[in-house]
Parts: structure tokens; sequence; C-alpha cells
């Protein structure tokens, strides 16, 4: 038997999202708790009959096989008699609220995302199934959505919210019954109760927020406590309220917040409860409201968010540029680091002012490029300490209408915030809920050993003042459940000290290479490790390798190529598992999109094509239409690679190409046309299709095979040959295209023609679709595989030939006749050449 649920309490999200699972599980019935939200109470007075619920009292719960869950997570908040369940029983999750896991335990499916609400989930599923709804259902189905949204309005609300609310009105979803449910008048009780915690606030100030309690007791329960506590919000000017109301023998709390700097997740959880990390109840059983009281108050510093500081947002090392330095000097530092403005200092590294793109140009404007920057820098510097708080930061840029502002540590700089930083932080900490920690992840993925090694090193960069993370294809293989050994450890800081830190504090060896700001640490074990410094990189021509320089996490992210390789973990102790996706790399792997990280990316560096496509096929996803569309723009850029380099970048992609999909990808961004300066026809593709099908073909046997049927094939090919056993090949193959085979009247000629070709280039030519080939070519092939010689040099000399090369002209003929069928023993063989060794000594005499 299956069973749908949802939490005590139950709001308008919880009943329609039960209806929605009921379309999806036909043959499930639906468990509605007695205890309901006072708008939904309202709503079933006169709905009820319209739905088919059931109590919790009239389910014989166990012999449930099957327990759907929706706008829940968790069995207990459901308030259904869970000992009663089988051991072994399925259970089905529908919901949004935190946290959002990427997996869970066996027994357990789960679709639980960041939406505003779980109706919006289950929308997606009923239109993607195009199922029929009713008009009472789809305006229910507004209610949820609606109500949980509020209005869209809340923060959690997602453009999928959007979508399902554009489904909802194809579907005639009727505003006026929304608007009468989801927002009704208060009744005289709630009238009442409301005044009562009106006037019992008591008000908490924490970190400069006001946070609100409001208790109260009374004999009966009452609905719409969560409404109630809604509107005590709106009154007060407070950053939240927490609403504490024993009613009966229980206590109810809920909780409401304006502040993004309020999270209630870990509170509530400390208290039995659950919701979101702005909106959230709990209820504490058989509990006095002054017990209540003094388990709820200590907890409270728990809701409020540290005050985000400049040291954590800035952006370091920074990046000046000297006074003295010319304005072209400084344009090209932006064009280089794609900055729009830089520090100023003088001889003793001081800070003197800011230089902006905009002074920049103006000067360039006027022809000034070769004149000093301290004539056109600003030189009312604003600037903020390190302990100074992001708010704080972002209120100076607002006031004094700046881009970008110096982060001071006392009188010297430690970094720079700019609006890039600023935008950049306001994204993570929207996205902070939904990321998933990747600790559970990391330890079922790596060895015991290298686990409680990564720790090691996130204690020590704690220790020391640095940052490290794992970055990359590690991380996106982390998430995808695949196996990556690359395992290097990146550091915000000096990567070579820090080596040598771990070396000295815990032993072992170290390999520096300073070039690359990297080292391998061998430890005392015998494990070897890659500490990688954070760095930028920019490209002083197209193609070229890249100018390295030390920089931070955000911009060695930014240096990457796609989302999904733009991803880190932090391993430093304090963060230990928190995933970085400045990128929305893990929204793509959910899409399964390549996409590129920057505009000019391909451009700066085209090997990128060939590994969108790599990565394409390698994970079965799809580059992203923008991407595509760059890609084919930078074509032309492709000429500015080696032909070694495209040919280890082809060779890349051959090497995991289980078919011709990559082959066919790189045709759609138009890299064939590009590089053999015209469309392929057909015939090229069924030429390479027959070679991939054979064994121990090349990325050169692909190549040749795809402009075998050009004009000029030749000279197209000749770039791509990089040894001589290539070379031989494509000689041979050009005179296999120009010999008279179809003037050839038996198989032992053609041997005159053919017997110098290898047996790759013979067999790789017969696969051509573009030849009408002689049946001879294909009877020889196969006779002179299978052929073996009836003499040898030594059986002529055992026949008292004298050595010299007339023996290489017997030979030679023998092979034509064995091969035409006229010699079929060794006999046969030796009796002709004593004929012949007669002939030619008579001819002598």
């Amino acid at each position: 038997m299956q069973v749908i649920v949802s939490h005590q309490n139950v709001d308008f999200d919880g009943v329609a999202s039960m209806v929605a699972a009921k379309k999806l599980y036909p043959e499930a019935i639906i468990a509605i708790s007695d205890k309901l939200d006072r708008s939904v109470t309202t709503y079933m007075s006169i709905y009820k009959d319209l739905f088919s619920f059931s109590t919790y009292e009239s389910v014989e719960w166990k012999h449930v096989s099957s327990l759907i869950l929706v706008d829940v997570q968790a069995i207990d908040r459901t308030g259904i008699p869970s000992e009663e369940l089988m051991d072994e029983i399925e259970t089905i999750v529908y919901d949004h609220h935190p946290p959002f896991l990427l997996h869970t335990k066996e027994k357990v499916r789960h679709q639980i995302e960041q939406v505003g609400a779980a109706i919006t989930l289950l929308i997606e599923h009923l239109e993607h199934r195009d199922v029929h709804l009713t008009p009472e259902e789809v305006n229910l189905f507004g209610l949820g959505l609606y109500s949980d949204t509020g209005n869209f309005t809340f923060p959690s609300t997602t453009s999928r919210d959007f979508h399902a609310a554009s489904f909802l009105m194809k579907h005639h979803l009727d505003i006026e019954i929304v608007n009468r449910f989801v927002t009704p008048a208060l009744t005289e009780a709630e009238q009442a109760l409301f005044n009562q915690l009106f006037h019992s606030q008591t008000l908490h100030q924490l970190d400069g927020l006001q946070i609100v309690v409001s208790c109260h007791e009374q004999d009966r329960f009452q609905n719409g406590l969560s409404s109630l506590t809604e509107k005590l919000l709106d009154a007060s000017s407070a950053d939240a309220v927490i609403t504490i109301v024993k009613m009966g023998k229980h206590v109810h709390l809920v909780c409401r917040a304006s502040s993004t700097r309020i999270n209630f997740q870990s509170f509530i959880k400390e208290l039995g409860g659950g919701g979101h990390s702005q909106a959230a109840s709990a209820m504490m059983k058989k509990s006095t409201l002054e017990e209540a009281r003094r388990k709820v108050l200590p907890l409270i510093d728990l809701i409020v968010k540290h005050t985000v500081s400049a040291k954590e947002v800035m952006s370091y090392p920074v990046k000046t540029i000297h006074e003295n330095d010319t304005i072209t000097d400084a344009k090209e530092m932006m064009i280089r680091f794609g900055h729009t403005g830089f520090p100023v200092v003088n001889d003793h590294k001081e800070l003197v002012g800011i230089i902006s793109r905009r002074d920049v140009d103006k000067a360039i404007h006027h022809q000034y490029g070769h004149a000093p920057i301290k004539g056109y820098m600003t030189r009312e510097i604003v600037t903020k300490q390190v302990d100074s708080t992001i708010d704080e930061v972002q209120q100076a840029m607002i006031s004094h209408n700046v881009g970008r502002i110096p982060i001071m540590d006392d009188q010297n700089i430690a970094g720079i915030i700019s609006r890039t930083n600023i935008i950049s932080y306001l994204q993570r900490k929207e996205q902070e809920a939904s990321l998933p920690n990747l600790v559970q992840r990391l330890e079922d993925t790596v060895s015991k050993e290298h686990f409680h090694l990564l720790k090691l090193i996130g204690k020590e960069a704690d220790r020391f003042g640095v940052s490290a993370y794992l970055v990359g294809g590690f991380v996106r293989d982390l998430l995808l459940e695949r196996p990556n050994e690359d395992l290097d450890v990146v550091i915000e800081g000096d990567g070579i000290k820090f080596a040598n830190v771990l070396a000295a504090s815990h032993g072992g060896s170290i390999k520096q290479h300073d070039t690359f700001g990297t080292a391998t640490w061998t430890t005392p074990d015998d494990m070897k490790i890659d500490i990688v410094t954070c760095r930028t990189e920019y490209y002083a021509e197209t193609a070229a390798l890249p100018i390295v320089r030390s920089s931070n996490i955000h911009e060695d992210l930014t240096r990457r190529d796609f989302t999904i390789n733009a991803m880190a973990m932090s391993i430093s102790e304090h963060s230990f598992g928190k995933l970085l996706d400045e990128y929305q790399g893990i929204e793509d792997l959910k899409a399964k999109k390549i996409r590129i990280l920057h505009p000019i990316s391909f451009i700066e560096d085209p090997t990128r094509i060939f590994r969108a496509v790599r990565f394409a096929v390698r994970f079965g996803y799809s580059i992203e239409k923008e991407t595509a569309r760059l890609a084919q723009s930078a074509m032309s850029h492709l000429f500015s690679l080696s032909q070694q380099r495209l040919r280890q970048e082809l060779t890349l992609i051959h090497k995991e190409a289980t078919d011709l999909e990559a082959y066919y990808l790189l045709d759609t961004l138009n890299v064939w046309k590009t590089l053999f300066q015209k469309e392929l026809p057909a015939s090229s593709w069924q030429y390479a299709e027959r070679v991939f099908s054979q064994s121990g073909h090349t990325v050169f046997h692909m190549l040749t095979a795809l402009a075998s049927p050009l004009s000029n094939w030749r000279e197209m090919i000749q770039l791509y040959i990089m040894t001589a056993k290539e070379r031989v090949f494509i000689e041979q193959l050009n005179e296999l295209k120009q010999a008279p085979i179809e003037e050839v009247k038996s198989i032992g000629e053609l041997h005159r023609y053919l017997y110098a070709v290898h047996d790759e280039t013979l067999r790789f030519y017969l696969l051509d679709p573009t030849q009408e080939f002689h049946t001879h070519l294909d009877d020889y092939f196969k006779k002179r595989q299978e052929m073996s010689l009836y003499l040898s040099g030594d059986d002529l000399i055992k026949l008292d030939f004298k050595p010299g090369p007339h023996f290489r002209d017997y030979l030679f003929e023998l092979e034509i006749k064995q091969l035409n069928g006229e010699i079929s023993s060794k006999e046969e063989a030796t009796r002709w050449v004593l004929e012949e060794k007669q002939k030619a000594e008579a001819n002598h005499l």
C-alpha cells in the first residue's frame, strides 16, 4: 500500500503537493493530519469533499509498503505513528527545504531542490506527463504556489516557480480564489492572540540585528500562528520574530525573518523542528512555557550569521601600478588582466591614487598615452580596513560612486574589493543554502589515508593562515561520483612556502617547482601530493602559452575553461567540504551542458574548442548554444595552433571516442570545414565510419579518411603528418589512387604494381567508398595475406643456386605465379626454378 503524507499543521503547499502526488501515484491514498494551518481549515470547510483524504487513524500503517513525503523530509515531522511502519519501507520525497542533498541512503528516492514551493516540483512532473487537471486542482495548486512564495516575493522564489505559475494560468487558474484564501482577514480569536503577542514583545540585540521574542499561553489550540508571526514581523521594525505560544499541553514555536543575515536552520534543528533559513517552526511536546523559554533563549545566537568582513571578500594579492608608469602601460595592464582599474603606488609602495579605465580612455583620447599616470589618477582615495564589514564597503561604493575600494591593513594595501567582488559575494550568499557539503562524498571516494592527509593539510592551512582547496576536474568528478586520482591541493597564498611548512611539521621531503609556484610533498608514508599556488593568467597573444601570476581562489577559478571545471571544495579545517561554485557549475552538471566561462576564452586558447568536444562526449553532455556559437566564431584562430598541438588535441579526443560522435560534433562547430577549407562530402563520413569500425585505427587514419574524398586531399593531410611511417602511408595511398588497377587482368600482375604497398595502406584503400574496385584487388589482398612462399633463399642455395640479386627475381616471380594459381606446391615451385635456372644457363652459353 502507498500512502502520501505531509507535515503537521499542514499548509496550502503541503495539501496541494499531496493532491498533485496523487495524480502521479493514482493507487496511493492521501493521509492528512487533523492539524491544519488556519487558512487551509477555511478552504477545507468548503472544498474538502472534492478530494479524497484519509485520516491518520483510518490508515493501517503496518501494511504501508511505500511512503510518499511531500513538503517534508523527516518522517517524525509528519505526526504519523512511525513505530507501526515496517522495517523495510520505500520512501519517496518531494521537498524544497534545505538541505538540498545530492544523494541519500538506499531505499530512499527523492527530489529535494531549491525552489520556492514543493508544488513547483510536482507541477513540473504533471506538465511533463501531460496529466489532465480539474479546475479545483489547478486552483489548489495555485494556492500552494502563491502562499509558499509569498506571492513570488520571498527570496527562495525561483524562475521555476514562475514557470509553474504560467502553467497554471494556461489551465485557467482563478486568481480571485487565490487572493481569498492566501490572505484571509483575521478572526476575532486571531486578532486577540495577535494583540497578546504584540504587547508581549521583548527585544534582543545581536550583532547589530534586532530579534523580537514574544511569548503567550492559552488553554486551547488555535490555528494560524504562522500567519500571525508574519504579521508581527511586518508590524515591527525587527529583523526577525520568534513567537512561543503554549496551547493546551504543547508549546508551538514559529520563526520568521526579513534579514538575509538570519538563518534559523541550526537553531530550529536543536529544537527538533524544520523549515527554511528565514521561516521555520517546531513543537515542544508536554512542555511548560517557561521550560520552552529557557530552552529557546540560549540558542538565539545560532540564528545570526557572522558579519562578513572585507578581508573575507577582497581580492589579493593586489595588482598595483606605479605612479610614474604611463597611461599606455595602464591600458595594457587592464587588457592583460581584464580589470577596469588599479591602485597606484609610489616608490615606497604607499597608496597614492586610483587609476580607472575611464581615466585612461580620457587621457588616450587626448593623445596622452605617453604621460605618467600620476597626472590622471584620482587622488581622493576611499579605503576601508580589513575588519570593515562588507555592508560598510558596499555603502561606501554607493555613497562615493566608486567601482573599487582598496582594503588596508593599517597603512598597507591588503586587498581590493570591486563591484564584481560584491556581486560574486551576493551570488555566493544566495547559493550557500543550496550547495552540498562534500565531506561524506569525499570520504567515500578517496582512500582512508588520503582523506586523513587532506584533513591534516586543512588543519595546517588554518594554522598557517592560508586557505586550501581541491579544484577543477576532481571536484566535478566528485559531484558526478566518477573516479579521479588527480588530487592537487590549491593554496590561496604561497604554495611552496606552505609545502615546506608541511614537511617541517610532519616530515617527508619537498620537490619545488619555483617557475610554476608548485611543490610536491612526499610524506613519511611515501604518499605524494602536489601543492599549487592559486594563480591568474593572461595571454599575450592568441594560442600562446599563458603568462601566470599568483592570485586568489576566485581568479584561479576564473581562468578555467568551463563552468563544470570551475568549482572548488575547501579543505581548510573551518570550512572542510564547503563547495565554491561561482559560475553555476552544479546547474550545468544537472542540465548536462558544457558552457564556456568567458566570451573570448576560445580566442585566447583555441584548444578549448577540442576540450569542449572531449568533455561533451566523455560525459554525454551537449555544448550550450552560446558556447557553440562562440566556438564557431573562433574557428580562424585554429590556424594559430601548431600542427603538433592540433594533432595532440585530436588524439586525446580519439582516445576517448567509442564512435564517430566526437567527429560529428567537431563538424557542427565547423572544425573540419576550417581545417580542410571546405565542407566534407557524405563520402568522407562513409569512409570514416568504415575506418573506425576496423581495429587498430588511429587519429591519423581518421583524418586521412575525412580528407581523402577531397580533390586536394594530399595537400590537406600533409599538414598533419608527424612521423616517417605516416609519410610513407600517404605516399603509398597516393600511388594506389593512381595505379591502373582496372587495366590489370590478373592478381599476379597486380602484384607487380602493389608488392611494396604495406598491408595497412592497402586495407585502408579498400575501405574507400569512392572507388569502384576491380574484384582482383580484393582477391589480391586476401591471397597476399594468406600466401606463404613455397621456397626461400635457403632452399635455392640447397638447389645449388649461387647467392645473388637474382634470388630476389626468382622469389618475386614465384610470388606472382602462386598468386595466379600457376604453382600450388613446393615440388612445382622447385621444378619451375630449376627450369628457369637451366634456361638462364643456356642463354648465358
